[in-house]
């Protein structure tokens, strides 16, 4: 199930559900985030907070990359946005 898709400036971002487990009242869902050619993988309770935190992590690595090698700061505007979005985005798409 795809949730999010979306070009970036060429840069493919996409949203995927991976897994779900657990009883009924208690899932646990598993978010893959395509970014560019990277994935990055978010775990929680939702669907909305595993995409988070997946962009969490996105972002986190992203901010890793661009201490150690040139910054790219219209990349990491990017994943900035894209973080905000899923914190106050109230929709899903197929």
């Amino acid at each position: 199930m795809i949730f999010f898709k979306n070009y970036l400036n060429k840069i493919f971002v996409e949203y995927q559900l991976e897994k779900e487990s657990g009883p009924a009242h208690a899932k646990i869902y598993t978010i893959r985030l395509h970014f560019g050619e990277k994935q990055y993988t978010g775990i929680d309770r939702s669907i909305k907070l595993a995409q988070r935190a997946a962009a969490q992590i996105a972002l986190d690595d992203h901010k890793h990359l661009s201490s150690i090698n040139n910054p790219n700061k219209h990349l990491n505007r990017m994943l900035i946005d894209l973080f905000k979005f899923k914190k106050k985005d109230s929709f899903l798409s197929a």
